[in-house]
């Protein structure tokens, strides 16, 4: 299970075009060949495309999304479930200013040294660290605000 992040207003690169939809019917019935072309073509897309997806399995975004809630002081336990909950660009670009502040001063490297220790000896693994909050924040600016599905 993971959490599909999709931006509501994704900045676009100059030259880059979204690819079309496929349903799973249609996708099924492609060749192998076409079905790597697909998935090629998608996955460039969103490379040069940031804001338009992100994405993380339930023990990468648990912690991640506590985290914008502690530091943010914000009551959003929406975005623990992945049915839609959408977050308006004002508060996306919020989340990812607070990430980059954070990153800055430090405070999120202890974070994550703190998230690790309080981890040790737990039956299971929720990690946290620095890249892929920044990488999230990288998200947030760029998404014109997002949706979690």
């Amino acid at each position: 299970m993971g959490f599909d992040v999709y931006g509501m207003n994704p900045t676009v690169a100059d030259g880059t075009v979204k690819p079309t939809r496929t349903t799973i019917k249609g996708f099924g019935r492609l060749s192998a060949d076409e079905k790597k072309e697909r998935m090629k073509a998608i996955e460039e897309y969103q490379e040069k495309n940031v804001g338009a997806y992100f994405r993380n399995n339930v023990w990468w975004w648990r912690p991640l999304w506590d985290y914008i809630q502690d530091r943010l002081k914000w009551n959003a336990n929406a975005g623990h479930y992945n049915d839609g909950f959408e977050v308006e660009e004002e508060q996306a670009l919020r989340i990812a200013a607070t990430i980059r502040e954070d990153s800055k001063s430090g405070y999120l490297r202890s974070y994550e040294e703190y998230h690790k220790r309080n981890q040790e000896g737990e039956k299971f693994d929720y990690p946290f660290s620095v890249e892929n909050a920044l990488a999230f924040a990288k998200f947030c600016e760029q998404s014109g605000g997002f949706r979690i599905c």
